[in-house]
Parts: C-alpha cells; sequence; structure tokens
C-alpha cells in the first residue's frame, strides 16, 4: 500500500517510537489520521514528517485506507458496523424509491426520508412517556 498526500488511513496496530528507555504513540490504533505528504502520516504530535512509510514498506502492518463512511464519522467502523452502514443506506435508497413511486421528486423524496429518519432516531432518544 502506498501512503498518497491527501488520503486518510485507520490505524489498526498502534505505532510505538521508542527513544532510549522512552516510548512515544506516534498513532493510536482505531484512529484516522490523513496523510500530509507522499509517504507520511501526520501522527498524534502533528508531526507530518515524522517517518517514511512508503520507504519502509510497512504502511500495511499498521494502516489500512478509510472508507468514506470512516472519514465522514471521523473515526475507525468495525467490520459489522460497516455492513450496519451498507445496509441503513440500502434502506434509505429503498424508501427513496417509494416515496417516488408515489409522485414525488427525488429531492421530496429524499425530505421525506429525512424526516422519517429524524423522527426515529428522536424517538430512540427521546421516547414519549
Amino acid at each position: 500500500m502506498e501512503i498518497k498526500k491527501g488520503n486518510q488511513y485507520v490505524c489498526i496496530n498502534e505505532v510505538i517510537a521508542v527513544y532510549g528507555d522512552k516510548e512515544i504513540v506516534r498513532h493510536k490504533k482505531g484512529r484516522i489520521y490523513q496523510s500530509e505528504d507522499d509517504g507520511y502520516i501526520t501522527d498524534e504530535q502533528g508531526n507530518a514528517h515524522n517517518y517514511d512509510f512508503n520507504k519502509s514498506q510497512t504502511a500495511e502492518t499498521y494502516f489500512r485506507p478509510a472508507t468514506p463512511d470512516e472519514v465522514l464519522i471521523g473515526r475507525a467502523l468495525t467490520e459489522e458496523q460497516q455492513l450496519l452502514v451498507k445496509e441503513l443506506k440500502l434502506k434509505i435508497e429503498l424508501a427513496k424509491i417509494e416515496f417516488m413511486k408515489c409522485g414525488l421528486s427525488e429531492e421530496q423524496a429524499l425530505a421525506q426520508v429525512d424526516l422519517v429518519m429524524k423522527n426515529a432516531i428522536r424517538e430512540v432518544y427521546h421516547p414519549k412517556k
């Protein structure tokens, strides 16, 4: 895997730098990091050019590309969570199609799906007593 500037990556194994008897965690498992330059992934300390993963060929040991959903929500997802997101997206698309069958435009259908989702979330977090 080649680290490319602008892409985001999920840390799959903690990256620890050892300086004598001192250890510094450079990248924490489960977090998403961005590459500000080819080969480099900005670390916890904000260093953009600390270690060239492309030269060492160790990128796959510590990182994987972040999915668009992970980038959107800003954190890594488990495989189970990724499947749930895919399922939710499919259900949203099917609901949109059903609303469009009733004569709504795509924009109106998406607005209705959004309203239904907001009401469902509100009901989960603030149930009527």
